[in-house]
C-alpha cells in the first residue's frame, strides 16, 4: 500500500514541468523488487533530482506499508 500527499505529484523542476502522477507511477513500477524502505527513498531520490534548486512550497508525505 503506497499513499503520498499532493505535495508529491505537484513538485516543479526547475523548467517548472510538474513531477505529476504518471512520473510517479513510473518510479514505483522501477522498485517494485524493493523493499519498501528503498522504494520509498529511491521515490524521494528522484523528486529531489527532478526539483533540482527549485524550493519546495508545500509539504510531502510518503506512506508505505509492504504485506
Amino acid at each position: 500500500i503506497f499513499l503520498f500527499t499532493d505535495g508529491i505529484v505537484e513538485v516543479l523542476s526547475e523548467s517548472y514541468e510538474v513531477y505529476g502522477p504518471n512520473r510517479l507511477l513510473e518510479c514505483f513500477k522501477k522498485n517494485t523488487k524493493n523493499n519498501i524502505s528503498s522504494t520509498i527513498g529511491n521515490i524521494i531520490s528522484d523528486i529531489e533530482q527532478f526539483q533540482g534548486k527549485i524550493p519546495s512550497t508545500d509539504d510531502r508525505t510518503l506512506i508505505g506499508i509492504q504485506l
